[in-house]
């Protein structure tokens, strides 16, 4: 059994709960409504559109909503304390579960080796276990419930019980066709450098590429613009404290529009080269920033602090079986900057490719079924690696899926009443402090 997994959101009315999600979602952004309200304002309407975006950008509700309901205190001297000290994932939902290039750049396919890891090691760090899982469960159900006939959410997250496991057990992944296609993808379209010329192409005169800014931002806010000079220069130096010796920075953009709980934070696009003339050794890069986590709901002693966010993600990378070449992370001021590759081999699940491919009659229950083992596997290894806070093992007690999918559905309804919430929250400009865009 899990004894943390037990103690569901139990609101006392919907005002009052509505009146909690206000208070969190302004203090969480109070620094993107100072500096970006424009960009949090897109946040907020990318959220609003998607259920599964809304999940996604309310990872920091999620943990205090379980920390309301007293899960935490309801663990005490029942879970050791090294199991409330893992080196977690923190929002382990589908779109932060990807591929890693590992080694050098490929010049042929058969040199290609890609690894299948948590990307995205902004919420790392020491927690429960067990909300890890929880949280985890949660995203697989927000993808897979709004798929029209899709009756096998349950057993999804029952397999992702077992996934996680078997990934605690250090026994080898078993693919299913979704993860499969992504591993080929991303190999097939790294190898044709597809983002990269995309968004960076060869220039007429076939010495150098340029990076293809757009004019303004589209209707959701997304685009690639000209970054300021004093974004330059904080680019500049976040790329001599990190870019490796044999690689130089070429060009620099602004992105905009890309995450959802990030979506504000400032995000760079890098062109680089390891010194070869020509664009053959070109290479896309991105730099963003990275604040404070969510707060995790823990029992026990308090998890002892990481010195600064750089540290902390730098830290995560133990979560990962291999090791990527340009992930690093470093402080400039108070502000913490990460560094990670952005080319076509680095690449997410996407939960509207999986709904369309459902809707296309492209997937069977039980690929959707084998997705959540994955996730669960996934998991469960990261885990494994990470370790704790204290050097200790833990006694891991393996997760009931029966249980796990019952507080899924369980969490699955909070989260359908909070979007709604959420919605007239956010229709009313005055209330979040960053107007809905139509």
């Amino acid at each position: 059994m899990l004894p943390l997994l037990l103690a569901c959101a139990a609101p006392s009315s919907s005002d009052a709960r509505s009146a909690l999600l206000q208070a969190q979602l302004i203090r969480e952004n109070r620094i993107y409504e100072a500096r970006e309200p424009q960009a949090l304002a897109q946040k907020y309407n990318r959220m609003a559109l998607d259920r599964y975006d809304f999940m996604r950008g309310t990872a920091g509700w999620f943990y205090a909503d379980v920390s309301r309901a007293g899960g935490a205190q309801q663990t005490a001297g029942v879970l050791e304390q090294e199991a409330t000290q893992v080196l977690v994932v923190g929002d382990p939902h589908p779109e932060n579960l990807g591929t890693l290039l590992i080694g050098e750049m490929p010049a042929s396919a058969d040199e290609v080796t890609l690894s299948l890891e948590w990307v995205d090691l902004d919420a790392v760090g020491w927690g429960p276990w067990t909300l890890d899982l929880r949280r985890g469960a949660l995203g697989l159900a927000a993808m897979l419930d709004p798929l029209e006939g899709c009756d096998c959410t349950q057993d999804a997250v029952k397999a992702m019980a077992e996934g996680y496991a078997a990934g605690l057990a250090a026994e080898a992944p078993a693919y299913g066709p979704i993860t499969l296609d992504l591993l080929e993808e991303a190999a097939e379209e790294g190898l044709e450098r597809k983002r990269l010329d995309d968004r960076a192409p060869v220039h007429l005169d076939e010495t150098e590429r340029r990076f293809r800014l757009d004019e303004d931002l589209d209707e959701l806010g997304r685009g690639m613009l000209p970054a300021t000079d004093a974004e330059l220069a904080r680019v500049q130096a976040v790329a001599d404290a990190l870019l490796p010796a044999d690689t130089r920075l070429l060009a620099v953009c602004r992105r905009w529009g890309s995450g959802i709980a990030s979506l504000p934070a400032a995000r760079f696009q890098l062109l680089a080269d390891t010194g070869q003339p020509g664009p053959d050794d070109d290479l896309l890069l991105q730099v963003r920033e990275v604040w404070d986590p969510p707060l995790l709901a823990a029992a026990g002693p308090p998890s002892p602090l990481f010195q600064d966010n750089a540290e902390r993600v730098t830290a995560g990378q133990a979560l990962w079986s291999q090791t990527e070449r340009y992930a690093d992370a470093t402080l400039q001021g108070n502000l913490a900057f990460k560094l990670t590759s952005a080319g076509s081999y680095f690449q997410t699940f996407d939960h509207e490719k999986v709904a369309e491919a459902w809707a296309e009659g492209e997937l069977q229950p039980q690929d959707l079924i084998d997705l959540g083992f994955t996730l669960g596997h996934a998991l469960g290894a990261a885990h494994l690696r990470g370790g704790t806070s204290t050097g200790d093992p833990v006694s891991w007690q393996a997760p009931d899926p029966a249980e796990l999918a019952a507080i899924a559905a369980s969490d699955l309804q909070t989260l359908e009443a909070d979007h709604q919430a959420f919605l007239l929250l956010v229709d009313d400009s005055a209330l979040l402090g960053a107007e809905r865009i139509p």
